[in-house]
């Protein structure tokens, strides 16, 4: 991921705990200077969602993690999809 994006910022917008479980919205920035997923650099910007949930165990290690991002947004912000027309 750095390879492709070296000025890759991610900021937790939100974070949130209950038990053994913790939700991150996370906001990630940067420049797409280097191959990724067979994509060859844009120089263009992204700018994408993430929410992560992870587990931890009783360590306090996370054990098990899922996570979400907004890849069509990232793709089209990359110019290989396009956008959809405004709504």
């Amino acid at each position: 991921m750095l390879d492709a994006f070296p000025d890759l910022d991610m900021i937790v917008e939100d974070l949130l705990g209950a038990r053994d479980k913790t939700v991150a919205r996370v906001r990630v920035t940067g420049t797409h200077q280097g191959a990724f997923m067979g994509i060859p650099p844009t120089g263009a910007t992204v700018d994408v969602q993430l929410i992560d949930i992870m587990r931890f165990d009783g360590a306090g290690q996370v054990c098990e993690r899922w996570g979400v991002a907004d890849l069509l947004a990232m793709m089209q912000q990359l110019g290989v999809v396009p956008a959809g027309a405004p709504g």
